[in-house]
């Protein structure tokens, strides 16, 4: 009898080592899906024709909205040599799957939703050279949310947008078609 009792008990034991070295390998494996930037997922667009791929960054838009009912997306595209090139803007995205018009990003003071700005960056320094806006309202130029997961922050879609360049001598305009981006949103 006593060596049941003793058998028992080291099974016991085994059994909390188990579920122990369980759990151990378990929080071992989880990892934050933000890359140190706060980076996740990736956005690609037809940009003049030419494939354009960047980093989604997707983070709560504050002030600009009451807590967590809309986010701005941002949509990084980086050199081989991770220099800055350009930048896709998208804000006070409310949360709720459809399909949106583009709104310009100025005057921002205006109370509108889903401001959009495309900018370029000088390579050498990250420095700001040009940036674009929707010229006027137009059923081309919209977000689609197509998924969206609040309690997983999970958020994909797509875009398309008309650009000008809002200074500078001329006129240049981009067309930004094709726009696919799946990301999740930054709550903190």
């Amino acid at each position: 009898m006593l060596f049941f009792i003793k058998l028992l008990n080291v099974t016991k034991m085994k059994s909390i080592w188990i579920i122990v070295f369980l759990l151990l390998i378990i929080g071992s494996c989880y990892k934050d899906v933000f890359d140190k930037d706060g980076f996740y997922g990736n956005c690609k667009a037809k940009v003049n024709g030419i494939q354009w791929n960047g980093n989604c960054l997707v983070i709560k838009a504050v002030p600009a909205c009451s807590p967590d009912s809309c986010i701005s997306l941002s949509f990084w595209n980086f050199d081989k040599n991770d220099n800055l090139i350009s930048k896709i803007g998208i804000q006070q995205v409310q949360l709720k799957k459809g399909k949106f018009l583009l709104n310009n990003f100025e005057p921002w003071f205006k109370n509108t939703d889903y401001h959009f700005l495309y900018s370029e960056y000088e390579i050498a320094n990250e420095r700001f050279k040009n940036a674009y806006q929707i010229y006027g309202p137009d059923s081309s130029n919209f977000l689609e949310i197509t998924d969206l997961d609040l309690s997983t922050g999970n958020i994909n879609g797509k875009f398309q947008a008309r650009v000008v360049r809002n200074e500078g001598p001329g006129v240049d305009e981009i067309e930004i078609e094709k726009g696919v981006f799946n990301g999740k949103i930054k709550w903190d």
